[in-house]
């Protein structure tokens, strides 16, 4: 049945095996497994999400934060065997997409993203797909239906593959400002346009870590230079977002061991590295510096103010310094309240789910929150641990669902 009739009806079909409701990253990857180990057929899964192509937030996301390559390594790809993205990037035909950095075989974005492009086409992900968003899941007959503005669908297990990747973080004073007219724009807001306007005057970018940096280095190689990075710490350096350790046993084993969830929360607070970047960032940023094209200020921006001719003051906190800018970008991430969306909150009153004192989801080691309802992703991080979010984090909830299925 097409995806339009889907939409727009309610759904009379077999009941579904499994529904994944996400169809980024961490959907994608578990459909993936899902399919490989013969868990599901292909008629018996789906992947409800609410854009038309599969990764449209990661690519949105991707693309407006002036990303090259990626932080994670090459063996962490959409697919199950961790070799298939060098494999890929092997074949005669891909040479020219074929470009790694060091440490890691750190691949560009590009590379990745035909890999993705070749790996749902391959296996035929794009044609397990919904267009619909989750708003209520619900009891029927020992199955789940789960409904959306428009019709709803019945499942057997359900998936919650949601993330924080559409809730760009404002910072209170930006808020204020944008309500008064100020020109300030989140570069992780579907609304922003990464297309950079005719001559800016000062181009400003608020934030230190990664996204902040390549941002601030993509507007000044494309000639507006310099740019202002205002940053609340000095450039913190590390090669991934969360301590490596956790990716495999030697970590995690000892995370899992961990009972009392409040300590697990702790853990995934000091083993993530957020606003830091790694060192190929930080040293183009450092040769850029050196030419004049981009510079660094420490501070705590407090206040923006429009002005008549389109510019924006921005006061900060230290010495009551002023900045002027007539573009600004915010670099600030993702507000991290998944588990407050209002279907969550729905899902956890309705089933009786066990939350942590943090707010999150408590699943167990094979990502069952409860009742034949699975999480991953953000979800899932007082399991999976501090890379929960990332591409190795998709990959591990699934293993370890994966395995207890089979």
């Amino acid at each position: 049945m097409p995806v339009a009739q889907l939409q727009t009806q309610f759904y009379t079909g077999p009941m579904l095996d499994w529904l994944i409701l996400g169809g980024g990253i961490h959907g994608t990857i578990l459909s993936r497994y899902l399919l490989a180990h013969d868990l599901v057929d292909s008629d018996g899964l789906r992947v409800m999400d609410p854009y038309e192509t599969p990764l449209a937030v990661w690519r949105r996301v991707t693309n407006a934060s002036g990303m090259h390559y990626l932080r994670s390594p090459s063996s962490h790809s959409l697919d199950i065997d961790f070799r298939a993205l060098r494999r890929f990037a092997r074949r005669p035909e891909n040479r020219e997409l074929a470009d790694f950095i060091p440490p890691y075989a750190r691949p560009a974005l590009s590379l990745f993203d035909a890999h993705a492009d070749n790996t749902i086409e391959a296996h035929g992900l794009e044609h397990i797909r919904l267009l619909g968003r989750a708003i209520e899941i619900n009891r029927n007959n020992g199955a789940k239906r789960v409904r959306t503005a428009e019709t709803s669908f019945l499942a057997r297990n359900v998936v919650l593959a949601f993330s924080d990747s559409e809730s760009p973080h404002y910072p209170e004073w930006a808020i204020q400002a944008r309500q008064d007219g100020a020109r300030i724009f989140h570069v992780f807001s579907p609304e922003f346009n990464p297309r950079i306007p005719q001559d800016p005057v000062a181009p400003a970018v608020i934030g230190g870590g990664i996204t902040a940096l390549q941002k601030a280095c993509q507007l000044a190689r494309a000639g507006v230079a310099p740019v202002t990075v205002i940053a609340r710490h000095q450039l913190r350096v590390a090669a991934f977002d969360s301590n490596p350790c956790f990716v495999g046993p030697k970590c995690l084993d000892e995370f899992r061991a961990e009972r009392d969830y409040r300590r697990r929360r702790a853990i995934i607070d000091a083993e993530r590295f957020p606003g830091s970047v790694p060192r190929d960032v930080a040293e183009d940023f450092a040769v850029l510096r050196k030419q004049g094209m981009v510079r660094l200020i420490i501070a705590h921006v407090t206040a923006a103010e429009a002005r008549p001719d389109g510019t924006v003051r921005l006061l900060c906190s230290e010495g009551g310094r002023v900045i002027e800018s007539s573009y600004v970008l915010l670099a600030t991430g993702f507000k991290r309240r998944i588990y407050k969306a209002p279907v969550i909150q729905q899902i956890t009153k309705e089933f009786g789910l066990p939350i942590g004192d943090c707010g999150f989801p408590i699943p167990q080691s094979h990502m069952e929150w409860g009742e034949n309802i699975f999480v991953t992703g953000a979800l899932a991080e007082l399991e999976v641990g501090p890379p929960a979010l990332n591409i190795i984090g998709a990959h591990n909830s699934a293993r370890q669902l994966v395995a207890a299925l089979r």
